[in-house]
């Protein structure tokens, strides 16, 4: 858990993380249920390093060739 939480920051994490926040300050401000789910799904996805995909699943294994 502690490895998922420090390492892997890149650009797009910490973009996912602050709309994350800003969703949810905005759904708490205007009483939005929907602003707050996308929020929270954002801030998940951010904080866990997870994307819609999986860890490494939108990869391609690589294929062998052999004659």
């Amino acid at each position: 858990m502690k490895k998922i939480l420090t390492t892997g920051w890149s650009f797009m994490r910490v973009f996912r993380i602050v709309t994350g926040i800003a969703a949810l300050t905005y759904s708490i401000v205007k009483h939005d249920s929907l602003a707050s789910i996308a929020g929270s799904f954002l801030l998940f996805t951010g904080v866990f390093n997870v994307a819609a995909c999986g860890e490494g699943g939108c990869t391609l294994p690589k294929q062998n060739k052999q004659k």
